[in-house]
């Protein structure tokens, strides 16, 4: 649990924790392939399909796409919010959905008492660097108070409340690092899958070791499976164009045709 000393922020995220974005599933652009030398290491850089990795410092986001997080924000005296997140994202026919429920509960000064539940709904729009999550938050809030010397009993008051067309902006770009090589048909290697590069605080890895076939016409299928069981990644399979070792000269990664897998909770396959 994470605690904060800022309750406006709290009520700015009660207020703007729902979101909601049509997304157009553009012409998908094919990965850029960097050689790293003349020894068969490749760098890939994928911007399609995105990769979303939409954990906060409060809210985590683990390998099967749910969100969770609680945050407790006072000021050691009087306001005293404590706020629980649920919910998950998920991607099909390339298109990311989120989904969010954030309850708040607490004191906010003289013994009032808030609570409110907002709910988030939002689809990922673009591709790439500059990716938008539009969408909609819609509130319910209350708060209980005193109306002394009025009344010794506690008032309640209530309000509903929807924010349309909220923009946030994301990055859906995510990259492997392969080393690999060939005898005969086989394609032996390892890898690594990295995700969020562009922000330091969220940047992530995991390993994974290379297996597959590579055709005497240079066609390679070949699957990028974990090596450890508690991986934000699934298996990576990944179709492609291979030049097959030659000598001492090691195989070439020409051309990504096709990419399927899951990472943190999306699916995707797509064909280039």
């Amino acid at each position: 649990m994470h605690t904060r000393r800022s309750f406006f922020g709290v009520l700015a995220l009660a207020v703007s924790l729902l979101l909601r974005t049509a997304a157009a599933h553009a012409q998908l652009a094919p990965p850029s392939i960097v050689d790293e030398g003349d020894n068969g290491i490749f760098r890939i850089e994928f911007t399609t399909p995105n990769v979303f990795d939409l954990s906060s410092d409060w809210v985590s986001h683990d390998a099967s796409g749910r969100f969770s997080g609680h945050l407790r924000t006072t000021d050691g005296a009087e306001i005293d919010i404590d706020q629980k997140i649920t919910g998950g994202c998920k991607s099909s026919r390339g298109v990311t959905t989120v989904k969010q429920k954030i309850k708040t509960f607490g004191t906010v000064g003289n013994g009032d008492l808030y609570s409110a539940t907002s709910r988030y709904e939002g689809v990922m729009q673009g591709y790439g660097a500059g990716v938008k999550l539009i969408g909609v938050t819609k509130t319910h809030a209350c708060l209980r108070y005193d109306f002394a010397p009025f009344s010794k009993k506690k008032v309640t008051v209530c309000n509903d409340s929807v924010l349309t067309d909220q923009v946030f902006t994301h990055d859906g770009r995510w990259s492997i690092r392969l080393g690999f090589d060939n005898a005969g048909k086989n394609l032996i290697g390892y890898a690594t899958i990295y995700v969020a590069q562009s922000n330091p605080e969220k940047a992530k890895s995991y390993d994974a070791v290379v297996s597959g076939k590579v055709d005497p016409d240079g066609e390679a299928n070949f699957k990028l499976k974990p090596l450890a069981d508690d991986s934000f990644g699934g298996t990576i399979k990944l179709r492609a164009i291979v030049i097959p070792r030659s000598g001492d000269v090691p195989p070439t990664l020409v051309q990504i045709l096709e990419v399927g897998g899951n990472i943190l909770g999306q699916k995707f396959a797509e064909v280039y």
